[in-house]
């Protein structure tokens, strides 16, 4: 690729030279804009019938690839619309992609960052503290400073041990022992009053199906250790519970419970009669191996992976994150089944997002924080962000809790929202979804500064280059989009604070780099305006410094999330103000 300089003088009047390099050039984002008169409908409405993304368009050749921004005007409507109450007039604006399909670069760009450049960059990270709007009602101090590491004594051989595998006869006979036990004494009211005893067979049955899992998950998790696995399991009970509306689940006194009927029926409606009795079970599993080692005293908690559950505790307990867990357990059971996700299918997807966030940086183990669940201490999961101090292992539960509450009702958190405000949450739907949109967009901009600040960890070399550069950054605001929703006004509004302190990132992110091209940072924003995800000859990145594993999971959210014509984010108020400004003066 040619390069040259020119001279250039900024808005300061400062006058210096830049570094241009000479390429063909894409056509550019363009704003088109459509109008229909639609009539107005309840907003509830909205939601139900096109799951808040309810678009009015008035082509029927309108390209599928674009992006469709609608919004409703609430100024004065032109002479031509009528003003009758019953209706209004929505604008549609697409961003129409142009010529996506590019000739790859033929000479990449290298990277060479000082670490001068990358320690300032971030310093500014560091200071550039993320406001959690419900933050005084986490109650991060105390369950910080009261966490304890799961102590896990010496352990002898188990019984359920031989050969170096969990037995699958000797499980089926101490879960029989267990049962009768436990189904026999008085104190177990629940038993009784709520649980059936299965049939041999069918305890025999679910016992080899668990050996089978926890088998298979040790040897592709060297991590795992089947001794505290298997001393968990000698406490196991294995009942049916029909009254719950659940398919299956595992409680605190290690009794696995299942509900046939209940999963006959959901199999039924949900799943087009497709017998998911391994998945159900199968997920369970992966609780039981989260459980591994787990200390049951109500007093200290349950421990449950690296996480804690106080049991009657009405404190709001941010170290609890069941979202994880599931996710966990989800994405695990997905792998051996070899079946699709279909269930806590969002939290997957933000625990997909913290994955990506952490692959930006070369030498964070692909997927390592999709068994989490599996680690035994917080350490653990601090230790994938990187996260030394005090305060950034703080910011690492804020954020994470912050996705806890956006994704699980939390009873301890909506009982603290009430004591302050006075308000109940459960009572205000609208409330309520906000209350998770706002922790939601906390949380991803949280993430935003880890993604960036892992990044900055292939930039001492020569092998990282600006395409890659560009294609990362595509792909993570691509992710962003999956999650926040920009195609209303509304909406937009309600992230324009989220989208002014990312694009702040983004601008320091781009200034470092141009410091290392000797460059103004403008110019690194015309190439970004400029690069194509897409193309039909060759790749437009290179991703060397990555190995196989983590480049498939780019593709894999490349896949899933990019679209063709997705916006960048630095353009979306540009976009918003140009839309605004044609209907003010129509």
């Amino acid at each position: 690729m040619k390069r040259h300089e020119e001279t250039y003088i900024d808005k300061y009047g400062n006058v210096g030279n830049v570094v241009v390099f000479d390429k063909k050039k894409n056509k550019k984002y363009k704003i088109k804009r459509r109008s229909k008169k639609v009539l107005a409908i309840g907003l509830s409405a909205l939601i139900v019938l096109g799951v808040g993304k309810l678009l009015f368009e008035d082509d029927s050749s309108y390209d599928k690839n674009t992006v469709v921004i609608t919004t409703e005007s609430t100024t004065n409507y032109p002479d031509d619309v009528t003003k009758n109450n019953d209706e209004k007039m929505y604008y549609t604006y697409g961003i129409e992609s142009g010529e996506d399909d590019v000739v790859p670069h033929k000479n990449f760009i290298s990277l060479s960052v000082s670490k001068n450049h990358i320690n300032e960059f971030k310093k500014y990270l560091s200071e550039k503290k993320v406001r959690y709007t419900y933050e005084d009602l986490y109650n991060i101090e105390k369950s910080y400073n009261n966490y304890k590491v799961p102590v896990i004594n010496a352990l002898n051989d188990s019984m359920l041990i031989s050969s170096n595998k969990l037995n699958s006869s000797a499980l089926y006979n101490q879960v029989l022992k267990n049962n009768d036990v436990y189904y026999n004494d008085v104190k177990n009211n629940n038993a009784r009053a709520f649980y059936n005893e299965l049939k041999d067979k069918e305890i025999k049955q679910i016992c080899d199906f668990i050996s089978e899992v926890i088998n298979h998950e040790v040897q592709e998790n060297d991590k795992l250790n089947l001794l505290n696995i298997c001393k968990n399991l000698e406490h196991l009970k294995i009942f049916e519970d029909d009254t719950t509306p659940s398919n299956a689940y595992v409680n605190k006194n290690m009794c696995f419970l299942i509900n046939k009927n209940f999963m006959d029926k959901i199999f039924k409606v949900y799943n087009n009669g497709r017998d998911c009795y391994d998945e159900v079970l199968a997920h369970e599993v992966m609780h039981l191996i989260q459980y591994q080692s787990s200390n049951m005293d109500d007093a200290d908690g349950v421990k449950i992976g690296p996480f804690v559950s106080y049991i009657d505790s009405k404190e709001v307990n941010p170290l609890n994150l069941t979202w994880i867990l599931e996710s966990n357990a989800e994405i695990e059971m997905s792998n051996y089944t070899k079946t699709d996700i279909t269930t806590y299918t969002n939290q997957v997807g933000y625990l997909k997002s913290v994955n990506l966030a952490l692959s930006s940086s070369f030498s964070y183990e692909t997927n390592a924080v999709y068994t989490i669940g599996f680690s035994k201490s917080f350490d653990d999961l601090y230790e994938l962000f990187d996260a030394r101090t005090t305060d950034e292992k703080k910011d690492v539960i804020k954020c994470l809790y912050s996705i806890e509450v956006s994704q699980v009702k939390d009873k301890n958190f909506y009982n603290a929202y009430k004591e302050k405000y006075g308000v109940d949450i459960e009572a205000d739907n609208d409330l309520k979804t906000s209350i998770k949109q706002t922790c939601a967009r906390e949380a991803l901009l949280e993430l935003s500064k880890f993604f960036y600040k892992n990044m900055c960890d292939n930039m001492t070399g020569n092998d990282f280059t600006l395409e890659d550069v560009f294609y990362m950054i595509r792909l993570w605001e691509a992710d962003l989009l999956y999650h926040l929703e920009f195609n209303r006004e509304e909406e937009y509004i309600k992230c324009k604070d989220f989208l002014i302190e990312y694009n702040d990132i983004q601008k320091e992110f781009f200034t470092m780099i141009s410091k290392s091209l000797n460059c103004n940072v403008s110019y690194i924003f015309e190439e970004y305006d400029d690069y194509s995800m897409n193309t039909n000859v060759g790749n437009n990145y290179s991703l060397s410094m990555f190995d196989e594993k983590k480049k498939n999971f780019f593709s894999e959210i490349r896949d899933t999330r990019y679209k063709k014509g997705n916006p960048r984010i630095s353009d979306i108020d540009n976009i918003m103000e140009t839309k605004e400004k044609e209907i003010a003066i129509k």
